[in-house]
């Protein structure tokens, strides 16, 4: 399947964004030949991971899943079994991710402190091979009948392409017929690369000032969008009631770094999910006290859970289990969120019944979870406070609060403000209509493009996007990468536009839930189907009735435990041998050594 790439060497790709995403990307397109350019803006990988001060990970904060889910299929942690961190800190993933562009040489081709200001779609048509082919078509058209326009361009492109080079793939066949034939090729067309489009980039060097400087324009056969959820601070309206009135710093929470700005202090923390929660809980130790203002309570989960006979493996790997995953695909939604709601319900000591902070979201609507040691204890000990109403204004220290019926609260005393009411994507580089095509509305953050398989716009040849939403892990990120990538470098064909439009139908309508009729927390209905049809469709999945004959230990592992980016790796392009032998390793580690909490 994988043929010579001498040709790609000619092609450029440009990848916009230096994260986890960015970064296997560009590895992927270098494993395929192309000529490859990473623009970041910082001064260093990693995104929400990197060190610097651009990264939004506080000091020693930790992975929500497991090492195995934060890595990528073909790059183990390099260190033994009994150093591997079962969840990840910001400085260990930095670190995996610097190692990671190291090994591949994807550092080399890294543009560091670049910004991209400008993405735009250009037709770059060969004048002299054009000329050839309008003037074989006007002959072609004198001497037969137009009633077969589509089977004389077919003709015309196969003498054209004989002189030229017998070798041609199928994209290049295509792409001729796409220009002349347009409406046709929208639904026949097998992929789509189309080698007459290509993208303009212009960018700019940041230099220490922060300023623009050196101004760069390139040409680049595909582009691949990587920057990621958390590109722009939520606009919201909490600064703007408390402009000039708040005597205190209102932080967001990708300046918090460390509880020590608020030791001894009352701090009001804003938001109801991940950041909030864990930012509230780390400080509670070493504040006066923590109020947390949320309107509505989520699962909080810890990130390791007791099974029996004392193993406690990390919780996404309860969560994410084939086997699990594909009984509840049988089932009506209503019944697998009744499912779902028993296990968090299980796995947060029955917050149902807790009434510091009851989860009341009816059993059969999709449930909200976040991943926290210690937050329960905290409002057991009264270190956290939850305030559920409104914040509406205040006067200097003093917060003022309403609820539904306009019954007033207040808040005495607040020093600091922490503000987590999360990121928006950003894409300044795009105009109003490739916005438009890709259907961006940031009023819905769980899912603000529509694409098919959160990667392929079928408006929009030679460009991808991965990692644009909620929440991807690293294998997750690759298998979007790598599913785009082998298509580009003509692999593996991509979809046809009708099936990627009738795809997006279904996007739609989940996009279109509001929370009162069960949208659900992340756009992916699971990353386990996710991922293992964007590897059916490259090849790399392998057969599990096949595996379950020839190899039961395997099929077990990968059944009913690990869902492990590996596996993706034992069969089809670039697989590696040693990927049985790394599954095995880690579900030891995870398993059978019974690692205590």
């Amino acid at each position: 399947m994988i043929g010579d790439f001498n040709e790609n060497k000619n092609k450029k790709v440009a990848i916009i964004g230096g994260g986890p995403s960015g970064i296997t990307s560009a590895k992927t397109s270098l494993e395929c030949g192309f000529n490859v350019v990473l623009f970041e803006k910082n001064d260093n990988i990693g995104g929400v991971w990197s060190i610097g001060e651009s990264g939004k990970a506080w000091e020693n904060m930790e992975t929500h899943i497991s090492y195995v889910s934060m890595s990528f299929s073909d790059f183990e942690w390099d260190v033994p079994n009994e150093k591997k961190p079962f969840h990840p800190k910001k400085e260990e993933m930095f670190k995996y991710l610097q190692d990671y562009s190291k090994h591949f040489k994807v550092s080399e081709n890294i543009r560091l402190n670049t910004m991209v200001n400008s993405i735009s779609q250009i037709n770059n048509f060969n004048i002299s091979n054009n000329n050839n082919n309008n003037n074989n078509n006007n002959n072609n058209n004198n001497n037969n009948n137009n009633n077969n326009n589509n089977n004389n361009n077919n003709n015309n492109n196969n003498n054209n392409n004989n002189n030229n080079n017998n070798n041609n793939n199928n994209n290049n066949n295509n792409n001729n017929n796409n220009n002349n034939n347009n409406n046709n090729n929208n639904n026949n067309n097998n992929n789509n690369n189309n080698s007459n489009i290509q993208w303009l980039v212009k960018s700019n060097k940041i230099n220490e000032k922060g300023e623009k400087c050196e101004e760069n324009e390139e040409i680049f056969d595909f582009v691949i969008i990587c920057t990621g959820m958390f590109s722009k601070k939520r606009d919201i309206n909490i600064n703007e009631k408390l402009k000039n009135k708040f005597n205190g710093k209102i932080w967001s929470s990708g300046e918090y770094k460390n509880p020590k700005p608020f030791i001894g202090k009352n701090v009001l923390v804003v938001g109801g999910f991940s950041s909030a929660i864990e930012i509230a809980s780390s400080i509670a130790n070493q504040t006066k006290m923590v109020y947390l203002n949320c309107k509505n309570s989520v699962y909080v989960l810890k990130r390791r859970y007791p099974m029996e006979n004392g193993i406690v493996p990390p919780v996404d790997y309860c969560l994410q289990k084939r086997t699990m995953i594909y009984d509840c695909k049988k089932k009506l939604i209503k019944e697998g969120n009744r499912m779902t709601d028993q296990f968090f319900n299980l796995a947060s000591e029955n917050q149902r019944e807790n009434s510091l902070f009851q989860y009341t979201k009816p059993e059969n609507q999709s449930h909200y979870h976040v991943f926290s040691e210690t937050f329960i204890e905290k409002l057991k000990e009264n270190k956290i406070k939850v305030v559920k109403n409104s914040l509406i204004d205040c006067n200097d220290n003093e917060l003022i609060f309403q609820d539904l019926n306009g019954k007033i609260e207040t808040i005495d005393n607040i020093d600091e403000i922490i503000n987590c009411v999360g990121y928006d994507i950003d894409f300044p580089f795009f105009d109003d209509n490739i916005k438009k095509l890709i259907s961006l509305d940031l009023s819905t953050p769980h899912l603000p493009i529509v694409l098919y398989k959160h990667t392929l716009s079928p408006n929009l040849d030679n460009i991808a996007f991965v990692g644009i939403y909620r929440t991807p892990s690293l294998g997750e990120m690759e298998i979007q990468a790598r599913f785009a990538i082998y298509g580009f470098a003509g692999i593996t064909e991509l979809p046809t536009k009708e099936t990627m439009f009738e795809e997006i139908k279904k996007v739609e309508k989940i996009r279109n839930l509001n929370e009162n009729h069960n949208r659900p927390q992340f756009a992916l209905e699971s990353s386990i189907h996710f991922c293992d049809d964007l590897a059916k469709q490259i090849g790399v999945l392998p057969d599990f009735i096949k595996l379950k004959e020839d190899d039961s230990l395997l099929f077990n592992i990968i059944w009913n435990y690990l869902f492990h980016p590996c596996f993706y790796r034992i069969v089809g392009p670039f697989s590696n041998s040693q990927s049985r032998n790394i599954l095995l390793n880690d579900y030891n580690h995870y398993f059978i050594e019974k690692k205590k909490l």
